[in-house]
């Protein structure tokens, strides 16, 4: 880097290497965090392996005025210390920092610092508040606050091999979106080994959200934040060393290293792997630390989890005949058969004109499905001729005219049901209602709403994140730790070596895989392995790696030609069509001879 002095910058005029724009107070704590100092000219993060960088360009009205500057999280230092700081660095449009700071020199005397020089202050160490307390009295506006208070940390642990993503997020103020850093995973003490923590980093407030996570409990329980599997849903599992991309507000991520038998992980050396399936691809053992799974999750906005809203919650009906209590359509049994008895799951009503049914769902519920099951073992024919109605308050009568003439009431006709039937409706409705046209008795099975609560702004940024496991399909690349996963176009990602503990260790394979677009999650994704034409410069191959990293550019992979008329002037890059992943690469000087 420019004219960059590793580690503090020591002078007489600041002998203790804080920096000359820190606070007579700071100076005491500007070797918490890293080492190096807080504030801006702390002379750059320390040296550090694991960790992360993202280029990204500030808003307009941040303090650095649309610059570009590059964020660094976390690693390990020289000392095996897991690190947590912050980094920016500009690197281009650097403005000039307003500052209207005080300190003191050698002698006491106060020295006024109003600004900093951009060739000053390139490096700022981000300082973010740690103490809980602080924390939460931040955010006690926030309907999650109560939600995490005593129990989740105000930022990120030290850790090593996280991602690190640029997105953005929808406001709570619904006041468009902000910039965001997504941080999943990694190595670190606190998380015993690998984590599977899920943060986002606010760029313009400079706070991080604990989206998920997971610890010990005070009675050494091991407690999460979300219980996905109420919702009979999955997430991914711990994990270090993984790869992460980002498409249409959708993060992308594959593989990484977490607690296994790796001698279960045959898929390389015939000789370890004796085992093959249907289509000669080697067996890999479900032990297997190395993960070759794919997930995506939506970081714009929230996305609801829809779950059997009706169950268990209060119903009542026009009347009530024998053991057919109303409370039986919401019990979650949808069996048929009445029987006089205490084992009766159906409900009746007696002869009543316009006989009716109805659940309270205990507040408003944004329905998407309503599944009616008629009683089966005979007079299934008395259920006809009936409206399904929904509404946000009460119903005001119990007369059916009355009902379908109030324009807050929503309705629905059926004629005929035999066993069951399905209704969509997306709407919101607190309380729904099912009542004859005509006189007869009234016997349900079952009643399943299905919906989920209406959606609050909070939760975009800090709601529970709702995941899809991408299978794939035919021949596709096997677990590893450290490889690179890179977009290539809209929807394609070039995914480049690794590492695995069996012959031949590192990788140098290269594949493609086609993101699929959110509608089509439920489908397999197709993997592509690609065999690069060799050209420039020594015609060979990069030579088997982990732990790198991996950009595009579409000047260089394009090939000679392209990137000549582009230096030219005579092509515009932003017209190419860039859905088709290019075979030639060529790193060298266009005006040389690609021969």
């Amino acid at each position: 880097l420019k004219n960059w002095i590793s580690g503090p910058k020591i002078s007489e005029h600041d002998p203790d290497g804080c920096g000359p724009c820190l606070l007579s107070e700071e100076k005491s704590r500007c070797n918490v965090n890293s080492g190096s100092g807080r504030g801006y000219n702390a002379g750059g993060p320390p040296a550090r392996s694991g960790h992360t960088m993202v280029t990204y360009t500030a808003p307009i009205r941040s303090e650095y005025v649309g610059a570009t500057v590059v964020i660094i999280f976390g690693g390990i230092d020289r000392d095996d210390k897991f690190l947590n700081d912050v980094w920016w660095y500009c690197v281009d449009k650097c403005p000039t920092i307003q500052l209207n700071k005080r300190t003191f020199d050698r002698y006491g005397i106060a020295v006024d610092y109003l600004y900093c020089p951009p060739e000053n202050c390139l490096w700022e160490e981000k300082g973010i508040q740690q103490e809980f307390i602080d924390w939460i009295s931040l955010k006690e506006r926030k309907p999650s606050s109560i939600l995490r208070r005593g129990i989740v940390p105000s930022r990120p642990a030290g850790r090593q091999g996280h991602t690190a993503v640029l997105s953005k997020a929808k406001k709570d103020d619904e006041g468009g979106t902000t910039d965001i850093m997504v941080v999943f995973g990694g190595a670190s003490p606190n998380c015993t080994d690998y984590c599977a923590d899920l943060w986002y980093y606010d760029t313009m407030q400079n706070w991080w959200v604990m989206v998920y996570g997971e610890w010990w409990g005070e009675v050494r329980v091991w407690q999460k934040m979300w219980d996905y599997s109420a919702f009979n849903l999955g997430y991914p599992q711990k994990r270090s060393s993984h790869t992460a991309v980002v498409t249409d507000d959708y993060m992308f991520m594959w593989g990484g290293l977490t607690v296994g038998n790796f001698e279960a992980c045959c898929g390389y050396d015939e000789s370890y792997c004796p085992s093959t399936d249907e289509q000669g691809k080697f067996v890999v053992e479900p032990e297997c630390g190395y993960l070759y799974d794919m997930w995506a999750t939506n970081l714009n906005e929230y996305t609801p989890f829809e779950t059997k809203i009706s169950v268990d919650k209060h119903a009542t009906q026009s009347s009530t005949l024998g053991t057919g209590v109303a409370q039986l359509a919401v019990d979650g049994n949808t069996d048929g058969h009445y029987s006089d008895t205490w084992d009766n799951s159906v409900t009746l009503t007696n002869t009543d004109s316009q006989a009716w049914w109805q659940v309270d769902l205990a507040g408003p519920n944004l329905i998407t499905n309503v599944t009616i099951y008629n009683r089966i073992d005979r007079f299934s024919e008395r259920l006809q001729n009936f409206y399904v109605l929904f509404s946000t308050v009460p119903f005001l009568s119990d007369r059916l005219q009355d009902l379908l003439e109030d324009p807050l009431v929503h309705k629905t006709h059926f004629m005929y049901l035999e066993s069951e039937v399905s209704l969509w409706v997306n709407r919101v409705a607190q309380y729904v209602r099912i009542q004859l046209a005509g006189t007869n008795y009234l016997s349900l099975a079952e009643v399943e709403i299905w919906g989920h609560p209406p959606v609050e702004n909070w939760q975009h940024l800090e709601g529970m994140k709702r995941w899809s496991k991408l299978n794939p399909f035919g021949d596709f690349p096997l677990g590893r730790q450290g490889g690179s996963l890179t977009m290539v176009s809209q929807q394609t990602a070039l995914l480049f070596g690794g590492f695995i503990k069996e012959n031949p260790y590192f990788l140098t394979d290269f594949w493609t895989v086609l993101l699929p677009d959110p509608q089509d999650f439920d489908k397999n994704v197709g993997w592509t392995k690609v065999e690069p034409f060799i050209r420039q410069p020594d015609g060979g191959r990069p030579w088997g790696r982990y732990g790198h990293s991996a950009s595009y550019s579409p000047v260089c992979s394009v090939g000679h030609d392209l990137e000549k008329m582009a230096r030219e002037g005579t092509i515009v890059l932003d017209s190419l069509d860039q859905g088709i992943l290019p075979v030639h690469v060529y790193p060298g000087d266009p005006t040389a001879d690609p021969a």
